[in-house]
């Protein structure tokens, strides 16, 4: 039998690997049918719901890669249409249908039929709408591919499909399902990894290494799997990923196609400053091409199809093909797919062979770890030199806690030219001169002012929840008897600064369409908030990047982690701002209640709004000190955007300005030759006409155009 090769495998469906259904625009506001529909509602039949004909047993098959399965899969083909209830509204035609699987964490589906008119939309929700995904609509599509949905917690779930009165029908079928054993998602359980390897954020020598290191979700036809990977530096500075070969053996699908099929995620990391608070999942890319594989070597390199975007902070890991100098080495992992973790070893590797079948003397060989271990999970995960190039990649091994021994790595100075056919080689792809045997690492944005995620807070504070005076009056920094609306942390700066997200780190809380709880951005004026500069429903996101189209779908539950609430079009924010949250009280139910972690401190930083007055929590009558928020934005040197600097015909406008969805039209009714900018400079549509369809990412944008009335610019703005 083979040593144990370092991934874990879970069921599942075509989860994250292709654009889970959720669009890269925010819900439509409202509620589905099902859950206002009134008293024409109770007077219907009751809903039909489907039983999952699934196993709902877990079980784990034999064989030396310890599959974990989280899931089983059965087919369906319902179809909406016919098989769901129909009920109509004076403008809408509507189909109904549940779902359920006893005992199920969450439920999965794959459409696959998935044919909407482009007026048409769906929902999927929990019985009593504590989770709502949607509304989601015809840009959901995939053409011919099925169409998968992210997880639904709990053992049931109902489809609303809308269609209004007089549109095509379109055709909607739900083809399989999956019962999960957890609410899957493209990371593994929180606090799954073994904790005798020291959590990566907690050494501040790893701060700049770490970021290269990627977690990897790697789909098949009907199961899925958790690897390591590491952004490796090249002569162009393309995004490749160094990881292991093992990693993409599936039973299904050949190694190019699940390259395609995998997910990688960025920064899913705990803070330094608590390590009980999981990591953010936020900054994820969809789709890959493989480029190198070698089964004997158990090397691989995988391309993503485009940089990281900026605020996800990606580093190129540096490499090295010279000999192994004396020091401590290091693996940074995902193990058991968790957070990232790190083992050390002050221990030099040396030459081994790792098992039958594979290459002789082609792998590191740890014989002892001095701190940590790897575990499965952690195949493919980068092992770095004393100065913190990498030489390798897991591919297996013994170790564990009580006995952290005996790993192996593949070795990059072998694997390096090794393949007869030269575009198979790691020197094709990363320095096809082939004349280095080292190159350093590189930040790919470092000379466009690479993102930084900033802090109030001092390195020995620890946040925590801080509630009112008296307990019972609720928290301090969230929903509480007095009912305060909303919360701000005033930030300054050195200099002028483009803000591209914020994290909230929340102590409590959970998404519920009825309950909202909404971001804001402003201005400073004199130490207070002054003009909004920005809004945004606080539904954190998933992003992926697949085939250059932004996809995402929300967190439900957001308590106890990091929140990343990413802004499409970046903000020029100055040298201050404020980043506050408000609060919604009219449908607060007890799971809802939801705060933000925050330090009591004689420095406050963090304010309050009642009866329209921001006040500083010094001045506060709920709390004895002042209060700094657990909000950190992510910020970068101020970006210039590079359109010409030209006015508008000062008889021409487009409206309506701002849109809340519908076209921009020109004043004057003529048509123009038109491009559409963020702030950041980046082109976002382009085209010909008099009437814009506006891109569904709120936020402020610059409309250049030429034609009739000439050339020039508009600010235009979209609001949802």
């Amino acid at each position: 039998m083979l040593s144990r090769l370092r991934h874990i495998l879970v069921v599942g469906l075509l989860l994250s690997l292709l654009p889970a259904l959720a669009p890269a625009q925010k819900r439509s506001a409202g509620l589905p049918y099902g859950l206002s529909g009134g008293p024409a509602l109770r007077k219907a039949a009751p809903l039909p719901f489907v039983s999952l004909p699934v196993d709902t047993v877990p079980h784990v098959p034999d064989g030396p890669l310890r599959r974990c399965y989280a899931g089983n899969v059965c087919q369906l083909g319902v179809d909406v249409l016919r098989d769901g209830q129909y009920q109509t509204t004076d403008s809408l035609e509507i189909w109904r249908i549940g779902f359920r699987s006893r005992g199920a964490a969450s439920i999965s589906l794959i459409f696959s039929t998935f044919d909407l008119d482009p007026h048409s939309g769906i929902y999927l929700y929990s019985p009593q709408g504590e989770v709502i995904h949607g509304r989601y609509g015809a840009d959901n599509a995939l053409g011919d591919k099925p169409v998968p949905t992210s997880p639904l917690p709990g053992d049931s779930l109902i489809v609303e499909y809308q269609v209004p009165k007089g549109a095509r029908r379109g055709a909607l079928v739900v083809g399989e399902a999956a019962h999960n054993f957890a609410p899957v998602r493209s990371v593994a359980d929180f606090g799954s990894s073994n904790s005798c390897s020291p959590h990566s954020n907690t050494d501040p020598a790893l701060a700049e290494i770490e970021r290269a290191v990627c977690h990897l979700y790697i789909c098949d036809r009907s199961s899925s799997w958790f690897c390591t990977g590491t952004l490796i530096n090249s002569d162009s500075h393309r995004p490749f990923v160094y990881t292991a070969a093992h990693c993409y053996d599936g039973q299904s699908y050949e190694a190019e196609s699940l390259a395609q099929r995998t997910v990688v995620t960025f920064n899913y990391e705990v803070p330094a400053r608590d390590t009980l608070v999981q990591g953010s999942e936020e900054c994820s890319l969809a789709g890959t091409t493989l480029r190198v594989k070698d089964q004997r070597l158990d090397c691989a390199l995988i391309e993503l199809g485009e940089m990281p975007p900026k605020d996800y902070r990606p580093y190129l890991a540096g490499w090295s093909r010279e000999a192994l100098p004396l020091g401590d080495y290091t693996s940074i992992q995902h193990p058991n797919g968790d957070v990232k973790r790190v083992s050390y070893t002050s221990q030099q590797p040396i030459v081994s062979t790792f098992a039958s079948g594979y290459t002789t003397n082609a792998f590191w060989k740890i014989n002892t770890w001095g701190t940590g271990t790897t575990e499965i999970g952690s195949s493919g995960s980068g092992l770095f030199n004393p100065d913190m190039l990498l030489i390798g990649a897991l591919t297996g091994g013994y170790s564990y806690c009580n006995d952290p021994h005996n790993d192996y790595y593949s070795r990059l100075d072998i694997d390096w030219e090794w393949e007869a056919d030269s575009s198979r080689q790691l020197a094709y792809w990363l320095d096809p001169t082939n004349e280095r045997m080292r190159l350093e690492g590189y930040d790919p944005y470092a000379e466009r002012h690479s993102c930084q995620r900033v802090t109030n807070l001092a390195p020995d504070e620890r946040p925590v929840s801080l509630y009112c005076d008296n307990r019972r009056e609720g928290y301090l920094c969230g929903h509480n008897r007095a009912q305060i609306a909303e919360y701000a942390e005033h930030f300054e700066f050195e200099s002028e600064k483009t803000l591209y997200g914020v994290y909230l780190m929340v102590g409590s809380g959970a998404y519920d369409a009825r309950c909202p709880i909404q971001v804001k951005v402003y201005a400073d004026q004199g130490g207070l908030p002054g003009s909004l500069l920005a809004q945004a429903d606080f539904a954190p996101e998933y992003w992926m990047l697949y085939r250059g189209n932004v996809n995402s779908y929300y967190k439900d539950i957001y308590d106890s982690k990091e929140n990343y609430l990413r802004f499409g079009t970046p903000l020029q924010i100055g040298t201050a701002c404020h980043i506050a949250y408000a609060l919604d009280y009219s449908g607060l139910a007890a799971r809802d209640s939801f705060h933000v972690l925050a330090v009591a401190s004689p420095y406050s930083t963090a304010l309050w709004l009642q009866e329209d007055q921001w006040q500083s929590f010094d001045d506060s009558p709920y709390t004895g000190s002042g209060v700094k928020l657990w909000i950190e934005p992510v910020i970068s040197d101020k970006d210039l955007t590079p359109v010409a600097e030209t006015q508008a015909a000062p008889h021409l406008t487009v409206w309506p300005n701002p849109s809340h969805g519908a076209p921009w039209r020109f004043s004057d009714g003529q048509a123009y030759r038109y491009r559409l900018y963020n702030l950041s400079g980046r082109q976002v549509l382009s085209g010909e006409g008099s009437c814009i369809e506006p891109p569904a990412q709120a936020g402020l944008y610059l409309l250049t155009y030429q034609g009739p009335a000439g050339n020039g610019i508009i600010k235009v703005m979209v609001s949802r």
